[in-house]
């Protein structure tokens, strides 16, 4: 089992989000959406962060590309893939409902005070 989730992030208005499935402490993203620009930037950021505060190792992104690159994406071999999902799905995951992020979470806040995104 697994669940399906999405992801918004606001800074006065809707800028952009993402959503994915869930099972066991692996994320898979299947689409983001900018409604400003780099608003897909800031969401997969929000959402990276708040996978990690509750125990989620790893967000597949399923494509490499120079815009997740920038966000510190890594390419990684099948194999290494694999394994990985594997032990990853077998964990415990969240139960019931669940939201993401864990209250008000804004674009602002995920900006490096030299402009850039990525983690402060």
């Amino acid at each position: 089992g697994g669940h399906a989730t999405g992801h918004e992030e606001e800074d006065d208005a809707l800028v952009g989000g993402l959503y994915g499935l869930a099972a066991g402490r692996l994320f898979c993203g299947e689409s983001m959406f900018s409604a400003r620009g780099n608003g897909s930037k800031v969401a997969l950021l929000g959402a990276c962060r708040w996978l990690h505060r509750h125990g989620f190792p790893l967000l597949d992104a399923q494509l490499e590309s120079a815009h997740l690159r920038t966000l510190g994406a890594r390419v990684t071999t099948r194999d290494t893939f694999l394994a990985r999902v594997r032990q990853l799905v077998d964990l415990a995951g969240i139960e019931g409902r669940w939201n993401m992020p864990d209250g008000p979470l804004y674009a602002r806040d995920l900006v490096r005070p030299d402009g850039a995104a990525g983690p402060q």
